[in-house]
């Protein structure tokens, strides 16, 4: 598990399979906040990735759930992102 501090807080980073991705926000009322991101080396991954992020920041749903994190998750994989 890693950690790290985002706008709305400190979360725990988890990696899973079997499930897209997962954000606790400030409405949860959750006191330590989760966040689950797909594990593996894919372009999907880093989309998760970024999506759940943009939660944690406090970047609002109509972006997050827009094409935003497709468009940054492509840019940044034609560029030859890839978890080591």
């Amino acid at each position: 598990m890693r950690t790290h501090t985002f706008r709305h807080g400190k979360y725990n980073i988890h990696e899973c399979s079997g499930l897209y991705g997962c954000c606790d926000t400030p409405e949860t009322g959750c006191k330590r906040k989760n966040m689950f991101i797909q594990e593996g080396n894919t372009r999907r991954a880093l989309n998760t990735s970024i999506h759940e992020m943009m939660h944690a920041e406090g970047i609002p749903d109509s972006c997050v759930h827009g094409l935003a994190p497709d468009r940054i998750a492509d840019a940044l994989w034609r560029m030859g992102w890839r978890r080591t």
